[in-house]
């Protein structure tokens, strides 16, 4: 495992982020969900050393993170970590002063990626677009060899011609295998880039599970009326409305299509259900 993360808990002023643990492979890409609030970017500055832990304990490449030297956090990639601190730099200046970090730096590759995303490199790094930016960190990802990368809600703020250009940089650091967190509250197109999804609520794990099991293991069904089906199926959620009732349930459609088969369909029906519409429906109150 590249990342281990066993029962990390923090408290901040009013808020605590409780008992989170996960563990990511190398390659995964791991995306973190959950409403304003819900812990994301504080886990984020956990994962990568900005905050300590109360309780509990972060491993990456195997040490805990407070244990790990020089070389191996120059592996560790963290989009936004930077630009703000060099404003007034030019774009050159920038990634001059960044490559005289990095023993290993990649001038060739620096290079063909100024010219593939049409970096001015005269301009200075204030007057560079959000999305631009972003591009340029990901220069100082790429030139050198970064094994783990953290974003935090990346797509924010962005025009759709810059989430597309981020969804293919993303799909070059997959091919790569490299490993990648994103914090972050876009759902669109995640099964196309994501590995793993973790939802957050309330500062705990309310989900925590492999995005290929998300898209064939879990099932809707509804029915009407008093009787209950509760009995029948392992539910994970569920939601009254009226005189009908939905059940989200963590169990593929064809075993629960046998259990209901011999109930009228118009007292219960099953479906099968998209990634976008479980998570809209883990979200829905």
């Amino acid at each position: 495992m590249i990342l281990s993360v066993n029962n990390v808990s923090k408290s901040l002023n009013e808020f605590e982020l409780k008992d989170i643990s996960l563990e990511l492979s190398t390659g995964e890409v791991l995306l973190i969900i959950g409403p304003n609030g819900a812990g994301k970017s504080t886990l984020i500055n956990l994962l990568t050393g900005l905050i300590k832990p109360d309780e509990g304990y972060i491993k990456i490449f195997g040490k805990e993170l407070k244990d790990i030297d020089i070389s191996e956090r120059m592996k560790i990639g963290v989009i936004g970590e930077t630009l703000s601190v060099f404003e007034n730099l030019t774009v050159k200046t920038y990634l001059n002063t960044v490559a005289y970090l990095y023993p290993d730096w990649d001038y060739g590759k620096m290079s063909q990626l100024l010219e593939k995303y049409q970096i001015d490199k005269k301009k200075k790094l204030r007057e560079l677009s959000k999305g631009t930016r972003i591009k340029l960190d990901f220069i100082r990802i790429f030139a050198h060899p970064t094994e783990i990368l953290f974003l935090d809600e990346p797509f924010s703020g962005l025009d759709l011609n810059s989430k597309k250009d981020l969804f293919e940089i993303f799909f070059e650091m997959k091919r790569l295998n490299r490993t990648i967190i994103i914090s972050t509250h876009l759902i669109d197109d995640i099964d196309r880039y994501c590995d793993r999804l973790l939802i957050l609520k309330n500062g705990k794990v309310y989900l925590n599970e492999k995005v290929e099991i998300l898209e064939s293991g879990w099932t809707k069904v509804d029915y009407a009326g008093e009787q209950s089906f509760t009995k029948l199926f392992d539910i994970f959620k569920m939601i009254r409305n009226g005189n009908s009732t939905m059940l989200l349930i963590k169990e593929n459609y064809n075993s629960v299509q046998k259990k209901i088969s011999m109930y009228d369909k118009q007292i219960i029906r099953a479906e099968r259900i998209t990634l976008k519409e479980l998570i809209s429906l883990l979200f829905k109150e």
